[in-house]
C-alpha cells in the first residue's frame, strides 16, 4: 500500500483496513491481528475490518522492552465500507533511572517529594527509603526536588543517565541530592 510516508506491504488485506505507525518503533504486535507486526519504520498494515462498526485496535506491549513509552495502546476506528484508516499511536524512547536519593545529612528524601526539570514538568516522586524512578532523555542535567510547603526546590539531583550502569532495562545510581 502507497501512502504519504512510504510503502508498506502485506497480505491479503481486504477492502476496508487499517495503516497503524507506532513512530520509529519496530516489533509492536496488534492483538486482534494475528501475525501483524510494525515494520522496521514503525508501521502496520491491520487487515479486514468491519465497515461501519467499531473496531478495536490494541498494540501487544507485553513485549517492548522498559524503554519505549506508549502513552494509550488501544482505540477504536469506524471505517467507511473500502476505507484506509489511518492511526498514529504516540510513542517515544526513553531512558528509566532508578535513583536512591539522600539528603546531604545522609537521610534519605521524604517520601512524596517531587522531582522536576527545568521547565518545572514533575518527572517523579520519591517512594520509600528515597528511591526515584525516573523516566527522561540520555541527556545529563539538572532536577529540582522539592517537598513540604516552600515552593522553592529544597536540593537538586545532578544526573547523566550516559554514566549510570544499565541492568535490566534500568539505570541505577545512589545519588545525593545536593543544596
Amino acid at each position: 500500500m502507497l501512502h504519504a510516508d512510504g510503502i508498506e506491504f502485506g497480505p491479503n488485506l481486504g477492502d476496508t483496513i487499517a495503516l497503524i505507525e507506532v513512530p520509529d518503533t519496530p516489533g509492536v504486535g496488534i492483538q486482534n491481528a494475528t501475525g501483524v507486526r510494525t515494520n522496521s519504520r514503525g508501521y502496520a498494515l491491520m487487515p479486514y475490518l468491519r465497515p461501519y462498526r467499531h473496531n478495536p485496535i490494541t498494540l501487544q506491549t507485553d513485549r517492548l522492552g522498559p524503554e519505549v513509552e506508549i502513552d494509550n495502546a488501544s482505540t477504536q476506528v469506524v471505517p467507511a465500507r473500502g476505507a484506509v484508516i489511518k492511526t498514529t499511536f504516540a510513542a517515544r524512547t526513553v531512558t528509566r533511572l532508578i535513583i536512591n536519593a539522600t539528603t546531604d545529612g545522609g537521610k534519605p528524601l521524604p517520601f512524596g517529594a517531587q522531582v522536576s526539570d527545568a521547565q518545572g514538568n514533575i518527572l517523579g516522586i520519591a517512594g520509600q527509603g528515597g528511591q526515584i524512578l525516573l523516566s527522561t532523555g540520555m541527556q545529563a542535567q539538572t532536577l529540582d526536588v522539592r517537598w513540604g510547603e516552600k515552593s522553592d526546590p529544597q536540593c537538586h539531583l545532578h544526573i547523566d543517565p550516559a554514566s549510570m550502569p544499565l541492568a535490566k532495562g534500568y539505570r541505577m545510581q545512589d545519588m545525593t541530592c545536593a543544596q
